[in-house]
């Protein structure tokens, strides 16, 4: 198999994986927020709101950071930090013991997370350009199925666990994203140039 091919695999499984891990957790986060001591109605759906988007919005202002010390440093090493940092910081979010806690969290894995921001670059780096499309197209077709699986398992996990050890799953879940990256993604020589 060529080294553009291995790659494909990588960093598709790898998204792949991301996908399913969040969607296994997230849809179940009011039950999450009420397990962490909040009670009314409004205060659930408010702090399942600003949990949510948290993340999100800070991942929105930190990618082109990302992207410009991968174009210094190289997109490898921004993938292989950004899979570990997901999955440490999703196990770490099944230990929180209050909202503010999860939201920290949820803000660190905004900052450090950033794999989305350099997937479809680090997909296509090395791959004969009349591919591209059918690469993209692939990768993001796993990605939709893979968020359409979560939930279902999730909602499994939740009722069987409980929320908070779902977390511990999806933690688990991600560690298969480092060892995609780690294992098959290799930079191609004279495909990346270090600025």
């Amino acid at each position: 198999m060529t080294q553009w091919r291995k790659n494909q695999f990588a960093i598709t499984i790898s998204a792949a994986l991301i996908f399913f891990g969040y969607t296994l957790v997230m849809p179940f986060l009011p039950s999450f927020v009420r397990e962490l001591g909040i009670t009314s109605k409004a205060g659930v759906a408010f702090w399942s709101g600003l949990i949510l988007s948290c993340s999100p919005l800070v991942a929105a202002l930190c990618g082109p950071i990302w992207g410009r010390l991968g174009d210094r440093w190289g997109l490898k090493i921004i993938a292989q930090r950004a899979t570990v940092a997901n999955a440490l910081i999703w196990f770490s979010m099944g230990f929180a013991q209050n909202v503010y806690q999860l939201l920290a969290l949820r803000a660190l894995l905004g900052l450090l997370g950033g794999f989305n921001s350099v997937s479809v670059a680090l997909i296509t780096q090395a791959a004969p350009r009349e591919k591209v499309p059918h690469i993209v197209g692939t990768m993001q077709a796993v990605q939709i199925l893979a968020a359409g699986v979560g939930p279902f398992v999730g909602g499994i996990l939740a009722n069987v666990i409980g929320v908070r050890y779902t977390f511990f799953v999806t933690g688990i879940v991600m560690l298969g994203s480092v060892v995609s990256v780690f294992g098959f993604y290799r930079d191609v020589p004279g495909k990346h140039q270090n600025g």
